[in-house]
């Protein structure tokens, strides 16, 4: 496994306890389909929420935030638009958002950036 595969490994590991810490039901890990992947899909006060996690060392000049490019927002929107299309994950209310959790790692620690209903 490569070093990037490892962190973003890692980052998906760790924002799944982060989330789950703050009372959050995980619903999906890595959900894929033709458009492409989730993260994570979780639900939180009947809102169900589709989660991008990027991660990074570091020892990168950009920020993981910098990653949710335009291709990579598409992508996404494309994925949970089938999703909800299929009614995969249908619960009470209706409401969804679309969340990204950054992990930044140095060799002492993990500084994690939690935004929500970002818009793609």
């Amino acid at each position: 496994m490569t070093k990037n595969k490892e962190i973003g490994t890692k980052g998906e590991q760790d924002a799944t306890e982060y989330l789950k810490n703050k009372g959050y039901l995980i619903l999906a890990i890595n959900l894929s389909n033709k458009y492409g992947e989730i993260d994570i899909i979780a639900e939180y006060n009947e809102v169900v929420i589709f989660v991008e996690v990027k991660s990074l060392t570091m020892n990168y000049v950009y920020k993981p935030e910098d990653h949710l490019d335009k291709r990579k927002r598409l992508a996404l929107r494309r994925t949970i638009n089938y999703i909800i299309e299929k009614n995969m994950f249908k619960r009470d209310s209706d409401e969804i958002r679309f969340d990204l959790i950054t992990l930044t790692y140095n060799d002492t620690n993990c500084i994690i950036n939690h935004y929500e209903n970002v818009e793609l």
